[in-house]
């Protein structure tokens, strides 16, 4: 009877331990893009100097979903249109995120590394698509995330106070113009 009850209490203990285990990783749990942004906030000591490292935080974070979102479609799309904006997509953001990576270096400003949890729900729902569904999903995700870039671009032009980001932010957002130009008109012809 004494060995039951030692079993069940050993067996309890162990099963509140794995509990309470799992509970601290979740509770730890961050992703990459808050992990940057806190070691951002301890880094810097000036208002201004934070600010200017999130535009950078924000810009290279929707610029890794920009390039896993295209990596997906130049896989999945079907319509060579797609394929192309895809491609072209990729390259260019791949070479923007790349500046900024440097520009941050010089800037120590950490990056995220990894896409957030809410960008990584939406790839997800993009790659259950399949056909022309998801065409026309990747043409609206990249509508909406270059009209929110060219937002955050604007921003950084008009408000940094580190003359390089400013100067970056304002020689890239023609480019990124030109993206939202082609994407809304590449929806227009799938509806055609």
């Amino acid at each position: 009877m004494q060995t039951n009850f030692l079993f069940k209490k050993t067996h309890l203990s162990l099963l509140f331990l794995c509990l309470a285990l799992s509970a601290c990783k979740n509770s730890t749990e961050e992703d990459s893009k808050k992990i940057a942004e806190e070691a951002n906030k301890a880094k810097f000591d000036e208002k201004e100097e934070k600010k200017d490292a999130q535009y950078l935080v924000d810009l290279y974070s929707a610029g890794m979903f920009e390039v896993k979102v295209a990596e997906e479609a130049k896989n999945r799309a079907v319509t060579s249109g797609t394929k192309n904006a895809a491609n072209m997509i990729d390259t260019s953001h791949q070479r923007i995120n790349n500046s900024i990576k440097l520009l941050a270096t010089s800037k120590q400003v950490t990056l995220p590394t990894e896409l957030t949890d809410k960008q990584k729900e939406k790839l997800q729902d993009l790659i259950r698509k399949k056909g022309m569904d998801f065409d026309k999903s990747f043409i609206d995700a990249m509508i909406a995330g270059h009209k929110d870039a060219i937002s955050s671009y604007e921003e950084a032009s008009a408000k940094c106070t580190d003359i390089d980001i400013k100067n970056w932010a304002t020689n890239t957002l023609p480019e990124i113009r030109k993206h939202l130009d082609m994407v809304t008109n590449l929806k227009e012809k799938t509806k055609s």
